[in-house]
């Protein structure tokens, strides 16, 4: 991604150390995470709050299906616990996520996940209750 002179990364932050687990990416869920039901766009969606996670991100089918703007970001490489790492195509910005009756805005990182619809990393849940 290339920014013109005094344009910011939409991002704000740097996204050079993505990390997922590898439970995220077979959709096993670890004894240390919790599922939830969330829902984007009026869809329900099957997530998982994943402690070794460090960034949300979401199924780019699901991101596609639900008509989600997917910021490009070129080369952004996600590592996976195993050292594998996986290419992702870009992050839809300010996602609107409904858990329960709250309503949050999460920056998901677009992703092949395997069988869930988003994780949402625990350090954003920790900065969701401080």
């Amino acid at each position: 991604m290339e920014l013109a002179e005094g344009e910011e990364d939409p991002l704000g932050e740097d996204v050079t150390n993505l990390e997922i687990s590898l439970h995220a990416l077979t959709g096993l869920g670890p004894a240390n995470s919790m599922m939830l039901q969330v829902v984007i766009g009026g869809v329900q969606l099957k997530a998982l709050v994943d402690m070794a996670s460090t960034h949300s991100f979401i199924h780019f089918e699901v991101a596609a299906r639900l008509g989600l703007v997917v910021t490009e970001h070129a080369g952004l490489l996600v590592m996976v616990a195993n050292g594998d790492r996986l290419h992702s195509p870009g992050v839809c910005l300010a996602t609107d996520v409904l858990i329960h009756d709250l309503r949050f805005s999460i920056d998901c990182f677009t992703l092949d996940l395997g069988g869930f619809d988003l994780v949402i990393d625990v350090q954003w849940l920790h900065d969701q209750i401080v």
